[in-house]
């Protein structure tokens, strides 16, 4: 089984944007906890900030990811100050 959670969050604060981005993973993996992860952000926000909460909250996690200078999602639509994760739960697939 393979499950995806997908978050975008757009706002001017790293800590509550990428808080938001991680409640709507974590709503859509069910509580299966993800085995690794994407994010794309805007160059705005404190990058080490992101991920230092992304790997709080996801301890076990492999990221990758990058900054951009707009994103867009299905879940959301465009953005140009926002962060998006879409992270990966597999129950018999090694992500690294």
């Amino acid at each position: 089984m393979i499950k995806v959670g997908l978050g975008q969050a757009e706002g001017i604060d790293t800590l509550q944007t990428v808080k938001a981005a991680i409640l709507k993973c974590e709503h859509q993996l069910q509580g299966f906890q993800p085995l690794a992860g994407i994010v794309l952000a805007a160059n705005n926000f404190d990058h080490q900030k992101m991920l230092d909460e992304i790997n709080t909250r996801f301890p076990q996690i492999e990221m990758i990811g990058c900054t951009t200078s707009g994103e867009f999602s299905s879940n959301y639509g465009f953005s140009d100050d926002s962060i998006i994760l879409m992270v990966f739960y597999a129950d018999d697939i090694e992500i690294k």
